[in-house]
């Protein structure tokens, strides 16, 4: 394990640079040039989704371990077979084997999961990169088919104060914290990285690093391994629609993404299938698979989250 006095400077270290770099408001900072350790290579691959992946966040995950029969009876039931688990240290790692463990072994994937709107901040980001540090240090103390197959960041700074006061400042910061979320995943050991974005990043003309000018989405895409677009409608043709730009992004990328929708409840009612069925649900996101079946950058969907969807009823 890495000794604490070397992570904490590592961490002060990286937090500095963000600070400068997201203060100056320019570039990013360069992929990491990395070579993965053995116990990466011993993991089974992570999900290389097709047409069929069907995930969902977990984000009660103390819940989820309380009776793991009821849980994976749903989530086999539904499909599922790729878990963003949130990560929660008062819960020991045996919990998390176990439930991995059996993931695993139903075809589940998991995907260790965390966030907060402010993390984008640089007194905040030191919070993302314990975050993945407990995924690294978990992952190496375990065997390998106990261990999480890739890392997913939902970060959310529109919802900050912040963002209404200084928004071009935040769109660096964020910028800044989703290249860092990569690298530092990926030192080391090469974790897959995934995140969720709105779909309405396009808007946003920011820096390119390389002299040039993107879009905010068409940079962070290319940072990730894999994008979970947040196309929160209840309809097909709405969802494709909200989504056109940012599939268009992956596919000139090459790069997989998933379309979530939203079951929990919301004051704006068009952009949940709370209260609609799970049978309309289903309906929606099997038109929506047949209509994208030709499109490389589609490879599935992804429902939020896990206890509102299997509350629902017909």
């Amino acid at each position: 394990m890495k000794p604490v006095r070397t992570l904490l400077s590592s961490l002060s270290f990286k937090i500095a640079v963000v600070s400068l770099i997201s203060a100056q408001a320019a570039g990013f900072l360069p992929s990491a040039t990395f070579t993965p350790a053995a116990h990466a290579a011993e993991s089974a691959p992570a999900v290389t989704p097709g047409p069929s992946v069907k995930a969902t966040w977990v984000w009660y995950t103390a819940e989820a371990f309380k009776n793991m029969d009821t849980t994976f009876s749903q989530m086999q039931a539904n499909g599922v077979n790729l878990v963003y688990l949130q990560q929660d240290v008062d819960i020991p790692n045996g919990q998390y084997a176990a439930f991995i463990k059996r993931a695993r072994s139903l075809g589940i994937e998991v995907h260790a999961l965390a966030g907060e709107p402010n993390w984008i901040l640089p007194d905040k980001q030191i919070k993302m990169y314990k975050f993945i540090d407990w995924v690294k240090q978990y992952n190496l103390s375990v065997s390998p088919d106990e261990r999480y197959t890739g890392i997913h960041l939902d970060v959310e700074p529109f919802t900050t104060k912040e963002w209404n006061q200084n928004q071009d400042a935040m769109l660096g910061y964020w910028r800044d914290t989703i290249t860092g979320f990569v690298q530092e995943s990926k030192t080391e050991t090469g974790l897959p990285t995934g995140a969720d974005i709105p779909f309405w990043l396009y808007k946003f003309d920011i820096p390119d690093g390389q002299g040039g000018r993107t879009t905010l989405s068409r940079f962070m895409i290319g940072q990730l391994d894999s994008t979970t677009l947040m196309a929160y409608r209840d309809n097909t043709a709405e969802i494709t629609d909200v989504a056109s730009k940012e599939l268009n992004e992956a596919e000139a990328l090459g790069k997989p993404m998933l379309l979530s929708v939203e079951t929990s409840p919301n004051p704006d009612s068009f952009i949940t299938f709370y209260g609609k069925g799970r049978t309309k649900l289903n309906t929606v996101m099997g038109d929506l698979n047949e209509k994208m079946k030709n499109l490389k950058s589609y490879k599935g969907y992804a429902v939020h989250e896990f206890s509102a969807w299997t509350q629902m009823g017909d």
